[in-house]
């Protein structure tokens, strides 16, 4: 049992140090969510986890959620909201097993995008409670 804490805690450890495909944005260090792969995030109740969108051209941006292969998403609550410069809100996206997709089509401008979650399967530090997003601006 011991050595399975170990193996457990070391695969963790590697997950989250993953390079991220966000970079710190110019809006008191909010990332920017760029076209790729982005880090793993953990699914935590009530925390949110918030990313700067900037759009320069007339743009189709697709974001979906995914879980690591293998493992569970099931009772994994994810819900994204995409926000214009202004607050308002220009698109939602949410699925009950981690998996939302948001397409949208945005005119040039500054946006914000917010993911949420909450986990009835587990603890926090699990590795079923670990999502990326996956993003294109197309």
């Amino acid at each position: 049992m011991k050595v399975k804490m170990i193996a457990l805690t070391a695969f963790i450890s590697s997950v989250l140090a993953i390079p991220a495909v966000a970079s710190v944005g110019h809006d008191g260090g909010v990332p920017v969510l760029e076209d790729g792969i982005s880090s793993s995030q953990m699914i935590s109740n009530g925390n949110e986890n918030r990313y700067t969108v900037p759009i320069d051209k007339p743009t189709t941006l697709t974001v979906t959620s995914e879980h690591y292969a293998g493992s569970s998403s099931r009772g994994n609550y994810l819900k994204a909201v995409l926000y214009d410069a202004s607050g308002e809100m220009v698109a939602a996206a949410s699925d009950p097993d981690g998996h939302f997709s948001l397409v949208r089509s945005l005119e040039p401008g500054d946006y914000q995008l917010m993911v949420t979650g909450s986990t009835t399967m587990g603890g926090a530090h699990e590795s079923r409670n670990i999502y990326q997003l996956h993003t294109q601006y197309q």
